[in-house]
């Protein structure tokens, strides 16, 4: 039973520890990097999940029996027993309810009224801009009420950057492979700071000022109660971000950068490792 979840165990671990670096990363290269090691743990995963679900299936009183016969002319040999099964029940029916929150978050805010920016009456300071190619920046009153004119600009430059890079749809795919592997959550909470960090350095550039996005950044992060799926310019790691515009970031080098993409890739054999038994089974069944 081990060595069934070894492939999805060992991308994980992989993707955990790799992962830690991101902040020495440009954040262009982190995103894509990060991005990488949850869809290939998500990869990794799915043959998982179909080996346990058909375990679970054989446990089912009175269908198991005759779906236990079917799957094993299949090619499918997977018995787990009815306490490993009620789990995989209970995992299975709380992937899917993510999913269906994260879906659902996704096309709620994805709504847009056709102008760029709308100004929302609100006594909280907040800003972001909602999924979608043609997503919505959102300002609250009261942000508009606190900021200068410059500062003013300058969430509306990061939020443009995020529309513009379409980060919405690197967050939903992290936010659905999260679903299926719940222990790579500091990995998307990563990708998550990445995707703010290119925005922040987007801002700057168009401001011309990187002390002037900082000051600003740390103006707004009062409030961060926003949608799973919403890019806001207060979203996460906040005082890393202030820190990495003040002082600059200190990027790798090229050999360890380097490195890194090679244990990256190193796990694709990894992820293909369940797939051959499902592919099989697939074959027999079709009688190919």
């Amino acid at each position: 039973m081990l060595l069934v979840f070894a492939p999805v165990l060992v991308v994980a671990f992989v993707a955990l520890v790799v992962s830690h670096f991101h902040s020495r990363l440009r954040p262009q290269i982190a995103s894509r990097m990060l991005l990488a090691l949850l869809i290939l743990a998500a990869f990794a995963a799915v043959p998982v999940l179909i080996e346990l679900i058909t375990g679970a299936l054989f446990e089912v009183p009175l269908a198991g029996t005759w779906f236990h016969d079917a799957a094993h002319a299949s090619g499918f040999h997977t018995n787990i027993g009815r306490i490993i099964a009620f789990f995989v029940w209970c995992g299975v029916l709380s992937a899917v309810i993510k999913l269906t929150r994260v879906i659902r978050s996704y096309y709620r805010s994805s709504s847009s009224s056709g102008s760029e920016l709308v100004v929302v009456h609100d006594e909280r300071p907040f800003a972001f801009v909602t999924p979608g190619p043609s997503g919505e920046i959102a300002v609250s009153s009261a942000l508009v009420e606190m900021l200068s004119q410059p500062e003013f600009e300058v969430v509306v430059a990061h939020e443009r950057a995020h529309r513009l890079g379409r980060h919405d749809r690197q967050l939903l795919i992290g936010n659905i492979c999260t679903a299926l592997v719940p222990v790579l959550r500091p990995v998307l909470r990563r990708l998550e700071f990445s995707l703010e960090r290119i925005a922040d350095d987007c801002a700057a550039k168009i401001s011309g000022s990187r002390d002037l996005v900082a000051r600003t950044l740390a103006r707004v992060a009062l409030h961060d109660d926003l949608l799973v799926l919403t890019m806001g310019i207060s979203k996460v790691g906040v005082a890393a971000r202030v820190i990495a515009l003040t002082d600059g970031a200190i990027h790798m080098n090229r050999r360890n950068l380097a490195l890194m993409w090679m244990s990256v890739f190193s796990l694709l054999p990894v992820t293909l490792l369940q797939w051959h038994h499902v592919v099989a089974s697939l074959r027999l069944a079709c009688g190919v």
